[in-house]
């Protein structure tokens, strides 16, 4: 039998998976649109890191906004305090990261006396 499949939530990847794993905890089927695809060509489907789509039964509508509702007032890496969602944040550890980088060079190439 073909299950309509209804959008609950939307939001960065790492967040979807986060309710995902609570609803299925919660025993409620759950689909990420473009999932299969989105892990071997990302940019295809849409869903990259900062946008997906976590859909579930139509019977468990209610119940899965129910669940939804109560993680995210309780879950503060999903919700807007998570300092990583601040964009000067990322740019920070993106450059520190550049900067690690960079040092693995040095030290790779660098001849041994």
């Amino acid at each position: 039998m073909n299950e309509a499949w209804i959008h609950v939530y939307s939001g960065s990847f790492s967040s979807v998976l986060a309710n995902q794993a609570s609803l299925e905890a919660s025993g409620i089927h759950t689909l990420i649109q473009g999932q299969t695809t989105e892990a071997v060509v990302p940019f295809v489907t849409g869903t990259t890191s900062t946008n997906a789509e976590l859909l579930v039964q139509h019977t468990d509508v209610e119940l899965a906004h129910q669940i939804l509702e109560s993680t995210d007032s309780s879950n503060p890496a999903i919700g807007e305090g998570n300092p990583f969602h601040d964009p000067t944040v990322r740019k920070v550890l993106r450059i520190i990261g550049f900067l690690l980088f960079l040092l693995f060079l040095l030290l790779l190439f660098t001849p041994n006396y």
